[in-house]
């Protein structure tokens, strides 16, 4: 009986340990680099698309290379109350709920970003195409590759 019992310890010992493969996976780990830029968009800057029925801003950025575009991660935020102690940020796509002081009409704004190589375009979209010139707004840049 102890014969038995030892075999049928020993095989589940043995099962047990080739059941389960740990296999060690190599990390490669990258040196990474990081750029953060302050943008300012100000009311002048502003510029209403017709066709799209939209404002935008576009913006030189000299600093988002080919690398960076090819290869790093971009990411926008609007900064409110820059500079203060109350200052925070939001990511963009930002989704803004509004209401209208004049008619009390409820509309939804929308601001969203995208990127080329040395570019930077800020996309202002009221869901009901009715506007007034935005105001001007603080943006984050932040690259990383």
């Amino acid at each position: 009986m102890k014969k038995y019992l030892f075999i049928a310890t020993l095989a589940c010992m043995v099962l047990g340990l080739n059941s389960c493969h740990y296999r060690v996976v190599t990390e490669t780990v990258y040196e990474s680099n990081f750029k953060t830029l302050d943008l300012r968009v100000n009311t002048s800057d502003w510029r209403y698309s017709e066709d799209g029925g939209y404002y935008f801003c576009t913006l030189s950025i000299p600093e988002l290379t080919s690398t960076i575009y090819n290869y790093g991660v971009i990411t926008c935020y609007r900064e409110y109350n820059k500079g203060s102690r109350d200052a925070y940020q939001l990511p963009l796509p930002q989704t803004l709920h509004n209401i209208d002081n004049g008619s009390g009409v409820l509309y939804t704004t929308t601001i969203d970003y995208s990127f080329a190589i040395g570019m930077v375009e800020i996309v202002l979209t009221n869901n009901d195409f009715q506007y007034a010139q935005p105001e001007g707004m603080d943006f984050r840049l932040n690259m990383t590759w």
